[in-house]
């Protein structure tokens, strides 16, 4: 299942997100900064920076 965790780097989604990928989801998460993109591709992750109000730009990483 493809999967989009919006607050993956905050308490819930640091805990979520390795259980998602266990599970063998396909998951996507926002992170605004460089590391944390790296931190989750690292992981399997696809990490992308978007805003949660540009619905354009939030359709296009359904894609990804």
């Amino acid at each position: 299942m493809r999967i989009f965790v919006t607050g993956a780097t905050g308490v819930i989604g640091r805990r979520v997100v390795p259980i998602l990928l266990a599970g063998r989801h396909h998951v996507s998460a926002i992170a605004r900064s460089a590391e944390k993109r790296a931190a989750f591709a690292r992981l399997g992750v696809n990490a992308v920076d978007v805003s949660l109000f540009a619905p354009a730009a939030l359709r296009r990483t359904r894609r990804a």
